[in-house]
């Protein structure tokens, strides 16, 4: 099967932006401060790095939300559990890598918010990982008109991606032409 790419079409200098999957385009927000090239991109700037990134992982609230897509080889979801985080500290050797239970660098998955009832880890700043460019980037849900560099879509929306999701599937963030 062909890969597939979520395409994330965005205004220079702006958090808003435009999500196209398949027939599908929906509205999604990106960092408060906007795109920016990937080599310039830093931890906690605001911005959200401009480039092609495979999607990595799924996560959802199993006591909030249905599994999107099967786990199967294809694509792996899990279940996030209490604990479950990001370390997000640059100077933390586990910087950009899933911990859990309590890692005192966690940005965590499973929140009172709706944020990462469903969400999707991208695979920027991974191979290899170079500290404090940038960690913890996922497609999760809208709480604002912004993020803090990730890519934020409705919850149903990322449901939908997730039906049809493959491992190699991409997520491209570009400028408007």
């Amino acid at each position: 099967m062909e890969k597939q790419t979520l395409r994330i079409i965005c205004q220079p200098g702006s958090s808003l932006a435009q999500a196209h999957w398949q027939q599908f385009v929906w509205p999604a927000v990106i960092g408060k401060n906007g795109p920016v090239a990937a080599d310039k991109k830093a931890e906690n700037d605001w911005l959200t790095p401009l480039g092609e990134y495979p999607i990595l992982q799924g996560f959802y609230r199993a006591d909030r939300a249905v599994r999107p897509g099967p786990d199967t080889p294809q694509f792996p979801w899990r279940a996030s559990v209490p604990g479950d985080g990001y370390c997000d500290d640059p100077a933390d050797p586990l910087y950009n890598q899933l911990v859990s239970l309590g890692h005192p660098c966690a940005e965590g998955l499973f929140r009172e918010s709706s944020r990462h009832d469903v969400s999707m880890y991208f695979g920027y700043n991974v191979a290899p990982i170079i500290h404090d460019k940038g960690s913890c980037l996922f497609i999760h849900g809208i709480e604002k008109g912004h993020t803090a560099g990730c890519v934020g879509l409705a919850t149903e929306h990322i449901k939908i991606i997730g039906q049809t999701l493959r491992y190699g599937d991409t997520i491209r963030i570009e400028l408007a032409a």
